[in-house]
């Protein structure tokens, strides 16, 4: 990988961390386990699928399988960024990353989230693989190079920093 590429992905992935915990810190902490209606999560619990979703994405990226070929697209790639931050288009969670109380409060899912994306900002500062000639399975974009991985990590934080927004809306 570039060091254009690199700087961009580490530079994203700080951004869309700040980004998650501007939106949580601007929520009342009387609103922050309140779900704001039916089939909506709670503050509480879109920042324990973000956390857990981290942990998860980590561990496909550890386990990518390299191929001969370089699996760079710059178009998809794009349609990442745009569509992995969409509110538009509602995704269903894979029961893995779904909010269960896997936590005790707010503080131990933001730390554990905090853990997570220091890691995976390591892992990008540091990696010597060609992110390109790997490929994992993600749950809902499919198959994907480690870069792509990398970029969804990146910015699913900002879309649930999003949905935090619109539920202190609602509750408002």
């Amino acid at each position: 990988m570039s060091p254009e590429r690199r700087a961009e992905i580490v530079r994203i992935l700080e951004e869309s961390c700040e980004c998650f915990h501007a939106a949580v810190s601007a929520v009342p902490s009387e609103h922050i386990a309140v779900t704001p209606g039916p089939d909506r999560w709670s503050v509480f619990q879109i920042i324990e699928h973000v956390a857990i979703a981290e942990n998860g994405m980590f561990r496909l990226l550890n386990a990518a399988t390299p191929v001969d070929v370089s699996l760079e697209n710059p178009e998809r790639e794009a349609m990442i960024r745009l569509g992995a931050t969409s509110r538009e288009n509602p995704r269903k969670s894979p029961e893995r990353a779904q909010p269960t109380g896997r936590f005790a409060n707010v503080s131990e899912a933001l730390n554990q989230f905090a853990v997570a994306r220091e890691q995976t900002i390591r892992f990008a500062k540091e990696t010597e693989s060609d992110l390109f000639r790997i490929t994992a399975a993600h749950p809902l974009f499919g198959p994907v190079n480690g870069y792509e991985l990398l970029l969804i990590m990146a910015v699913h934080p900002r879309r649930h920093a999003d949905q935090i927004t619109e539920a202190k809306r609602s509750l408002a």
